[in-house]
């Protein structure tokens, strides 16, 4: 999230310009994990691009420690599908076929870990 300012000079003062913040600008969502199939995320992003239909969904993201405890969580509100790709396909090397998916979003607000755990338990 980046917050730019708007200089506005204030008639009479001369020793400073004030400096307003504007709305923030968000960056894309950009989303990287091993191909899945039968994916809710991906049948969402195949019926916006089929259909050409973009219906927002808040897209959560949680990051989970290595015990699978949540440690923070991100709400993305009203996010539609942009993009999607997955990496090459390489029938020498044994590696994962890896996909990344692309999101457009109006704004996020961060989630209390606190709030994840009781809604786990």
């Amino acid at each position: 999230m980046d917050i730019s300012t708007e200089e506005y000079q204030e008639g009479g003062e001369n020793r400073f310009k004030h400096r307003l913040p504007n709305p923030p600008a968000y960056q894309n969502l950009v989303l990287e994990r091993g191909m899945l199939i039968g994916s809710q995320l991906m049948q969402w992003y195949k019926e916006s691009i089929e259909g050409f239909a973009f219906n927002p969904n808040d897209v959560t993201v949680i990051l989970l420690n290595g015990l699978h405890i949540p440690i923070q969580a991100w709400n993305f509100v009203n996010a539609i599908p942009l993009k999607w790709s997955i990496s090459d396909f390489n029938a020498v090397e044994n590696t994962i076929v890896v996909e990344t998916v692309e999101f457009s979003y109006q704004y996020f607000k961060r989630i209390d870990v606190t709030d994840l755990i009781a809604a786990i338990t």
